[in-house]
């Protein structure tokens, strides 16, 4: 099931294009505290997008299978790089408010999304950690519901 979403997710976010057809996010992966360690860790392209699972409630049903039903979380961390400030009429104020243009791109492509273990994906907070000296982590997190069967 998580299987499932993670690579569709991945699908849906590929399909996201620049003005020259090409790939708009760099590099997707699974969520492992990615941005906390930036610094030590093997570097990545940006824009990226990590995935990553929150909590997942699940609800027995009754019937001949061993199934469930669940309301679960997803976060998608957007991270790209900042380049210095979005202060009204700074040559760079259009690059980095860019991010929250990628957030909605991505929200078009995956809003309502399902598949055979998932379906009503929906963007329920948002959240920006300017935490970093050269890079911007945009936090979407969408709620989704789950089925499993055994």
């Amino acid at each position: 099931m998580r299987k499932e979403l993670y690579q569709d997710l991945i699908a849906a976010l590929k399909l996201i294009k620049d003005e020259n057809d090409q790939p708009k996010i760099k590099h997707i992966d699974l969520w492992n505290q990615n941005v906390a360690f930036i610094s030590e860790d093997e570097s990545w392209p940006m824009p990226a997008v990590f995935i990553e699972f929150g909590q997942i409630d699940w609800k027995p049903l009754n019937g001949p299978q061993k199934s469930w039903t669940g309301t679960g979380t997803v976060m998608l961390h957007i991270v790209t790089e900042w380049q210095g400030s979005a202060a009204d009429g700074s040559s760079e104020m259009d690059g980095n408010l860019e991010c929250w243009s990628l957030a909605e791109e991505i929200q078009q492509k995956i809003e309502g999304g399902c598949g055979n273990s998932y379906r009503n994906i929906s963007l329920q907070q948002t959240l920006t950690n300017h935490n970093h000296e050269d890079i911007v982590e945009n936090i979407e997190i969408y709620k989704v519901n789950l089925q499993r069967t055994l």
